[in-house]
């Protein structure tokens, strides 16, 4: 029978492997959600709003359009595509929008999120390395998640305090900011600050050890309690965050592809929840609109309200 020492490190060791999986099941389960959800919600409306990216051209840089073209509906309509990564990978990687925004909130909020892909690219990296233990190039695998790990872990830490700093002092920042927002920053802090802590420790095992024994969930893998504590927060933030307003990650696909760039002349899709809502019976509280339940909006739309009234 084992010592009870080793009993508990055993069980500690089972329950981090239990988390890091857990973690990543629930981000699965909440990203699908956020998308079934994103993608059934009412017809938005159009924005018409410009440059589009995916106008390409002289146009783009001037914020044109393909509809300034005589008789445009004679000729088939051309995307580029190019355009539109590139602003996305702007947007994505160099946040271009604080940048031109807000440039204060910017420098806290760009090592915040840099902080991040380095940490989702240390631990892809990771289990690439432990899935190729044997290949030649597992050793190189391992030093660059080794260095995106600590550089993302340091980051995360810099820019999740300073921002919890920024939103609490900016008095612009502060009326908008509810609890909920310095809890979550606080978390990524909490975490990074334990693997950090934990990661310098004698006893902590080589990169490659560790993340194959989690992956495979080895018992017998000794992890410093920091890292174990530090690996249970992280994978518990990780599997909270797409129910969260910080999934804005996904939301950000439909507000750019489905509204923002969104320029077709016709839409089926549209045109059809268009005609499903005009269907609709409101029930609005509003005398002069008219919505006792009975009309549908396509009557309510054709019916002068002043006339209505009187």
């Amino acid at each position: 029978m084992l010592p009870a020492g080793r009993m508990i490190r055993r069980v500690m060791t089972l329950l981090v492997s239990i988390a890091v999986y857990a973690g990543l099941g629930f981000f699965a389960v909440g990203c699908l959600l956020r998308v079934l959800q994103y993608s059934r919600t009412p017809v938005h409306l159009r924005w018409e709003l410009y440059p589009v990216p995916g106008e390409g051209g002289r146009r783009a840089a001037y914020g044109g359009s393909y509809f300034e073209s005589s008789e445009w509906w004679t000729r088939p309509r051309k995307k580029h595509l190019v355009n539109e990564i590139v602003v996305m990978l702007k947007e994505i990687f160099l946040l271009h929008g604080i940048w031109k925004q807000n440039r204060r909130l910017w420098w806290r909020s760009y090592p915040f999120h840099t902080g991040l892909y380095l940490l989702v690219a240390a631990c892809f990296l990771a289990a690439v390395g432990a899935l190729t233990a044997h290949h030649s190039l597992s050793g190189l695998i391992f030093i660059l998640a080794w260095i995106c790990a600590w550089a993302g872990l340091l980051l995360t830490l810099i820019g999740s305090v300073s921002l919890a700093w920024l939103r609490t002092t900016d008095k612009n920042l502060s009326v908008q900011t509810v609890p909920g927002d310095l809890i979550n920053l606080a978390g990524f802090a909490l975490a990074s600050l334990l693997l950090l802590a934990g990661g310098v420790s004698a006893s902590m095992p080589p990169l490659n050890e560790a993340v194959y024994g989690l992956l495979t969930l080895r018992t017998d893998l000794h992890l410093p309690v920091l890292v174990s504590i530090g690996v249970i927060a992280g994978a518990a933030m990780v599997g909270y965050i797409p129910y969260t307003h910080m999934a804005h990650f996904i939301a950000k696909y439909f507000t750019y592809h489905a509204v923002r760039w969104d320029d077709a002349a016709k839409n089926k899709a549209i045109e059809a929840g268009i005609t499903r809502n005009l269907a609709l019976r409101p029930t609005w509280s509003a005398e002069h609109i008219g919505a006792d339940g009975k009309r549908s909006w396509a009557e309510i739309a054709t019916t002068n309200p002043e006339r209505t009234s009187k």
